[in-house]
């Protein structure tokens, strides 16, 4: 997720971005579900289109949507709470969680 995060941003960046208003990707969220994670990558490495679509199969479809907050936050929770279920979202390095009292991981940040 951080690998395809920062080759969003890295595009942005060398075409100027997109429509008026956007600005650079602040988290990379997936459906743990939908990669095959046949592969491994080495730190550092260079992580292209190509490699990131022979990891989602076929008929998923990625795209790119502004999302508030606190709904990023409450779907990653949701997921990661208890026994693992279908959904499960896999995220980049700038998503961090803490633990509440209740013992719930909670977001706390979001691209740093």
């Amino acid at each position: 997720c951080t690998l395809l995060r920062d080759a969003l941003n890295q595009n942005e960046n060398a075409t100027g971005g997109g429509d008026e208003g956007e600005g650079p990707i602040d988290a990379v969220i997936l459906m743990g579900g939908n990669i095959r994670g046949g592969e491994s990558y080495e730190a550092g490495s260079f992580f292209s289109l190509e490699m990131l679509e022979a990891e989602i199969k076929s008929e998923e479809v990625v795209g790119i949507v502004s999302m508030p907050g606190d709904v990023l936050a409450a779907g990653i929770e949701a997921t990661h709470e208890g026994d693992p279920k279908p959904g499960w979202m896999q995220y980049d390095d700038g998503v961090k969680q803490e633990e509440a009292a209740n013992g719930v991981n909670r977001v706390i940040t979001v691209g740093g």
